[in-house]
């Protein structure tokens, strides 16, 4: 029993009838003090309701003898007993009716000691201290001085000194939910439409972790129609407005553009097309036109995998329409840069309609806020130093949480419907930042996802006709 360190325990006092006794002659569930529930696991995994297996024997002998209740006597004797599981059940129930007592705390200090070492403190410090300098208002000063006192534990963990973990978690929860609420406040532009802020779900939560203590998510995803019309805009400043919001995406605010929503349906539109394709070559090798009766006769020739009749047919001919009209609305002639934002601006012409002058004053607030991104990668890429490697997801999954469409995007919606639902349904997670990320950087990326905020909110009042 090397493990105690300890030698100077009670002497070994077993149950002289059962330390005698060579074969099992009784069957008892060895039990702890009611007071004390510290210990109160130790049988609890066992072969039968009655009976401990060797392992937890071996375990709890292990605890006494790290809590120093069993001396250099008792653990020989208990070394000589070992075959004998019935002598090893009596001297435990012995010496656990003195172990849960710790009237010496070893037992707390040895929890203390333990906690200090696999509790993340020195991050945590690094994260107070970094913090501090940039929002010292929202360091809670106890936490501080608990984490002090924790660190010392964790350096002189022989030193008597006494830790309030409660008040730590306290402490620490609050700071975090401090600093959250900071940058949500400073995350939200408060634009109003109709009176009512015009809000966005994404927003940033304190929860305590091993790999962090920030988290950036939401509670389900929130789509925005923009009601801007492809047929009441004119080409050039549509083509724009695109291009624009597909740089918003890139590198200030975390969103689904209709190409994206698109490109999620797009699995079940290739199978789709595959059946109209082979419907259409029917109907053209039979000279047939599209009526019920050709149709039903072209699909069970086909052998159609998901077309089964007419009225199948027809939705999916009309749902396929819409998808090549959104894709052809929203594709953009060369990658989205912005370069070619500013060379698209140069080549508008003078806005005709109030609604192009707005889009004109929108672009240029666009154009304004990329300035800084010049050559830059997406903001995933860049940030993504900020996530923990114990995350349970990655920075792309942010844009997910906004799809964005306009008002004839049926397709769209139905698309963002669909992903609200499996959203809900699923068990996707926030991302975590870890602890050592920057404040400074999580600063500048909050006053990106503020100007996002602010340009994709702006957008939606041109849209929807509100000046406020």
């Amino acid at each position: 029993m090397p493990d105690a360190g300890n030698h100077d325990a009670q002497p070994a006092q077993v149950n002289p009838a059962w330390a005698s006794q060579p074969m099992l002659a009784a069957h008892r569930l060895a039990t702890l003090p009611d007071t004390q529930t510290l210990m109160g696991e130790v049988f609890r995994d066992t072969r039968f309701p009655h009976q401990p297996t060797r392992k937890t024997l071996a375990d709890t002998i292990r605890l006494l003898a790290l809590s120093g209740n069993v001396s250099a006597d008792q653990a020989r004797w208990l070394a000589d007993n070992k075959s004998h599981p019935n002598r090893l059940w009596s001297a435990i129930g012995y010496l656990s009716t003195y172990a849960a007592n710790d009237d010496s705390n070893q037992i707390i200090r040895g929890i203390h000691s333990r906690l200090t070492e696999i509790a993340p403190l020195r991050q945590i410090g690094r994260f107070v201290t970094a913090w501090a300098k940039q929002l010292p208002e929202v360091i809670d000063p106890r936490l501080i001085n608990e984490l002090h006192k924790l660190m010392q534990i964790n350096q002189n963990p022989d030193q008597d000194i006494r830790a309030d973990w409660a008040a730590f978690n306290h402490a620490l929860a609050g700071t975090l939910k401090a600093i959250a609420a900071e940058l949500n406040e400073r995350m939200n532009p408060k634009l109003l439409h109709h009176g009512e802020p015009l809000e966005l779900t994404l927003c940033f939560a304190g929860e305590t972790n091993i790999g962090g203590g920030l988290l950036m998510g939401a509670d389900h995803t929130m789509g925005l129609e923009l009601g801007v019309d492809v047929m009441t805009t004119s080409t050039a400043y549509w083509k724009a407005m695109t291009l624009g919001l597909t740089l918003i995406q890139k590198h200030l605010f975390p969103l689904y553009t209709p190409t994206n929503l698109a490109d999620m349906g797009g699995m079940m539109i290739d199978e789709v097309e595959d059946d109209l394709n082979g419907i259409a070559a029917y109907l053209t090798a039979h000279n047939l036109d599209d009526s019920e009766a050709n149709v039903e006769e072209a699909i069970s020739a086909s052998n159609c995998f998901i077309i089964e009749c007419y009225e199948a047919w027809e939705h999916y001919v009309a749902e396929v329409t819409m998808h090549q009209e959104i894709v052809g609305n929203w594709k953009l002639e060369a990658e989205a840069t912005v370069d070619l934002l500013t060379k698209t601006m140069a080549s508008l012409p003078a806005p005709k309609t109030e609604h192009d002058k707005r889009l004109s004053t929108w672009l240029n607030d666009v154009a304004s806020a990329l300035e800084p991104f010049q050559g830059k990668e997406n903001w995933c890429v860049e940030r993504a130093h900020l996530v923990s490697d114990s995350s349970e997801a990655t920075l792309p999954v942010l844009d997910e949480l906004t799809p964005v469409y306009c008002e004839d995007d049926r397709l769209c919606a139905q698309y963002a419907e669909q992903m609200h639902e499996m959203y809900m349904q699923g068990d996707d997670g926030a991302v975590m930042l870890s602890w050592d990320a920057d404040p400074k950087t999580i600063l500048e990326w909050v006053n990106d996802l503020n100007k996002g905020h602010q340009l994709l909110a702006e957008l939606f009042l041109i849209g929807n006709d509100d000046t406020e």
